[in-house]
């Protein structure tokens, strides 16, 4: 009976931990996806932009 509030205090952790995880991933993933439609919107042309989205995906999206 003794190891019940740490046994909540621990499991409000790992549920805090879970949500700031996955709030930095998601912060991590719109940066990202800003960051490529970004690098396709500078293409100087309708040529360059079909090659670097050709480019991203062959070659991913590690551009």
């Amino acid at each position: 009976m003794n190891d019940a509030p740490g046994i909540h205090t621990s499991l409000e952790n790992n549920i805090m931990f879970a949500y700031i995880l996955e709030a930095l991933s998601n912060w991590f993933e719109v940066a990202e996806r800003r960051r490529r439609e970004e690098w396709l919107a500078s293409s100087s042309d309708i040529v360059q932009l079909e090659q670097r989205i050709r480019s991203l995906e062959t070659e991913g999206y590690s551009q």
